[in-house]
């Protein structure tokens, strides 16, 4: 029904609602407003405000699967506790440092040649540096997560008469390998 990447998310949703009822006290389903402003109040600790209201979808979802109706959104406590959150907790997006070409140019020279391990980096940086990829198209987050299907293999780049052609067989907005991009590198 839903994405991998989309069912992990609401799991974490459901697991955080759930501890936070468990541990309080409270019935998780059905709830009421002031549980569910309670728990924007608890999250609101540690997440953003978008990110609150992303777990808050994830509690409605939890309601409706359950058989109940979800109002809470509309609540006067529950919109007068996000605008408090809003006001009292600036988000700050916490960017990665952006690769330039003389960072890359110093990660390369660091590389030894002589070293596959080193060489296969390497192309892996460039690759994801001059074909504006992100990360998870060239490599899996961990070795024991490599997926030929998702990730690129030396069969997906091909010599053409100006450069080459790298095909991407999965991406973030195209999951299910609907289509495939094949992009030039020159």
């Amino acid at each position: 029904m839903y994405a991998p990447g989309t069912h992990k998310n609401r799991r974490s949703q459901w697991k955080s609602y759930l501890a936070f009822c468990l541990y309080f006290d409270f019935k998780p389903v059905p709830a009421n407003a002031h549980v569910i402003a309670l728990y924007c109040q608890f999250l609101s600790r540690s997440l953003s405000l978008q990110s609150i209201r992303n777990y808050l979808s994830g509690v409605k979802l939890l309601h409706l699967m359950a058989g109940f109706d979800f109002p809470f959104l509309q609540s006067y406590e529950v919109r007068l506790t996000l605008k408090g959150i809003q006001r009292t907790v600036k988000h700050t997006p916490n960017r990665a440092p952006s690769i330039t070409p003389d960072t890359l140019s110093k990660l390369v020279s660091v590389i030894d040649l002589g070293y596959s391990k080193d060489v296969t980096f390497m192309c892996a940086f460039l690759f994801t540096f001059f074909l504006f990829a992100r990360v998870s198209n060239i490599i899996p987050q961990a070795a024991s997560r490599f997926d030929k299907i998702q990730h690129l293999c030396r069969g997906d780049i091909f010599e053409c008469r100006v450069g080459l052609l790298v095909l991407f067989k999965w991406s973030k907005t195209i999951q299910f390998g609907k289509r495939r991009s094949m992009l030039p590198l020159v």
